[in-house]
Order: C-alpha cells, then sequence, then structure tokens
C-alpha cells in the first residue's frame, strides 16, 4: 500500500485534474470543478475551461467580490504546489482513515504563475452580500494555489484548485470524519 505524500509529475497531475473533473465523492455535495470553473486554457483533449465572461457572470451569480483562473497554467501550479515543502505536508494529513478532506492553500508566489482575476463591486444590505457587479477583468501573478484534496483509495481527488492573488502563507484546514477539523500552518 502506497501512500500518497510523493512527488508528483505534470502528467500524473494532470490527469487526477481531469479525472476528478465532474466526478463525484462519496459524503461530498456536488463534483469536481477544478478544470471547469478555473483553468481558461485547457491543456488537451475533452478537458474543462472556464472563459473570461464566465468569470465575469459568476461575480454576479455567486455575489463575489473576486474570481479568478489560471491562464494556462493550472497543471503546473498545481504540481508544484504538490510537490512543496507545504503541499507534501498538506498531503500528509490525509493519510490517516479518520480524514475526511483537506482544504490547503500554498505560496507559489516565487513561480510567476499567470491568472486572470474578475474583480466586483458587492453591494450590501446591512453585512449580507445581495448583488454584485463586475467592474473590470485583470492580468495579475499567482501568489497561492488553493485546493481541495481528497483521498480515494491511493489515487488524489482534487475537488478544486484555484488562484489566488492575494499574499499569504501556506495553511490547510484537516476535516475530519464524524466532525471537526484542524487548522494548520505549513512550512515554506
Amino acid at each position: 500500500m502506497g501512500s500518497i505524500v510523493r512527488q508528483y509529475t505534470t502528467q500524473e497531475v494532470g490527469g487526477f485534474l481531469k479525472d476528478s473533473e465532474g466526478a463525484q465523492m462519496p459524503y461530498e455535495q456536488g463534483q469536481g470543478h477544478a478544470e471547469g470553473l478555473h483553468e481558461l486554457s485547457s491543456a488537451g483533449k475533452r478537458r474543462k475551461n472556464t472563459t473570461v465572461a464566465d468569470l465575469r457572470q459568476r461575480i454576479v451569480d455567486e455575489v463575489k467580490e473576486t474570481v479568478g483562473a489560471f491562464d494556462g497554467c493550472q497543471i503546473e501550479a498545481v504540481t508544484f504546489a504538490l510537490n512543496s515543502n507545504a503541499g507534501q505536508h498538506a498531503l500528509a494529513y490525509l493519510d490517516p482513515s479518520t480524514v475526511w478532506y483537506v482544504f490547503t492553500t500554498i505560496n507559489v508566489a516565487t513561480q510567476n504563475f499567470s491568472m486572470k482575476e474578475a474583480v466586483g463591486e458587492v453591494f450590501r444590505v446591512g453585512s449580507v452580500a445581495v448583488a454584485a457587479s463586475c467592474s473590470r477583468v485583470r492580468d495579475v501573478r499567482v501568489k497561492r494555489v488553493a485546493m481541495k484534496l481528497i483521498k480515494n483509495g491511493e489515487k488524489l481527488h482534487i475537488r478544486t484548485a484555484y488562484p489566488m492573488s492575494a499574499e499569504g502563507i501556506s495553511a490547510c484546514s484537516v476535516f475530519y470524519r464524524g466532525g471537526g477539523q484542524d487548522q494548520i500552518d505549513l512550512p515554506a
């Protein structure tokens, strides 16, 4: 029985992203959507991707201040994040059978990955966001990669993987079967 804590090739990560797209895991609401919502340029045949128009619409539909998508570098960015020291530590938290999933943000600021980010204006009533409009789409560099990682037997399921333009440290939240979670800062 092998561990999912190891170095991955871009080909393997591309396979995980493709296999996870549209797949539903036990105890999960919804389906995998890393490529369909978070990659502008699909990297191969029969792969999902999004568009700038879709990013603009997500601002409105999801009432968000920002949404982003990798600009042709999702597989490379996710591979770098998983193979980093922080990524390997995040993967280690998936090994115990008591863990449901790990949500992690990995700092990749030194790698110069590209993304497009839609920026919106959110209108609030009190503290509740009720509507948004997209004010612009900009080209920025990825500072962190956010991922929801699930262990599927001995394989990795990547429910989502999206770029973030905000600075921050690498960290993860470990969610346990039956409830409870831990917040953990990851090493650089």
